[in-house]
């Protein structure tokens, strides 16, 4: 555009920039990988004053821990408190802010001990009879004691080959 002035005159000019944050805000975009939920606040990009706080609360899906978090580049620790996390970063210029975490698979596995071994075994068959060795393939219940004076008995189906 361009204007010309032959004479002494006032002229305003006004123009609007949509879409685009004033000079004096910043744009914070979020990204949450998988195991992210409930984070607040909700969408993925925000305008911020720049040199304010922006704050991310969250929670992780069951099956998944050890949030990452990244802010312009680097790595910030969230903190916990009743399954949800906060991040607390100040911004300065335009930033990207990544989450994600870890998907933990489930072992079944309740705990392992150490130091215990097995010092008596003793076979039964299914019909409660106690038996030297299993002979024949079936089920059995098995009871071992341990050195500790623990006792556990489970039932086992035990293939024999011939």
């Amino acid at each position: 555009m361009t204007i010309t002035v032959t004479e002494n005159a006032t002229v305003s000019i006004s123009a609007s920039l949509a879409g685009v944050p004033p000079a004096d805000s910043c744009t914070v975009t979020v990204s949450a990988g998988a195991g992210v939920s409930n984070l607040t606040p909700a969408g993925s990009s925000h305008t911020v004053a720049r040199g304010s706080a922006f704050t991310l609360t969250f929670t992780l899906a069951s099956g998944y821990a050890n949030p990452q978090v990244t802010a312009g580049g680097s790595a910030v620790t969230p903190t916990q408190s009743s399954g949800t996390y906060t991040v607390t970063i100040t911004v300065t210029e335009n930033a990207t802010v990544s989450i994600s975490a870890t998907l933990t698979p489930a072992t079944g596995v309740t705990g392992i001990e150490a130091g215990d071994f097995v010092v008596a075994t003793i076979y039964y068959n299914i019909a409660g009879q106690e038996v030297r060795k299993p002979a024949m393939s079936g089920i059995y219940l098995i009871k071992e004691t341990y050195f500790s004076g623990k006792v556990t008995i489970t039932k086992r189906l035990i293939i024999v080959n011939d």
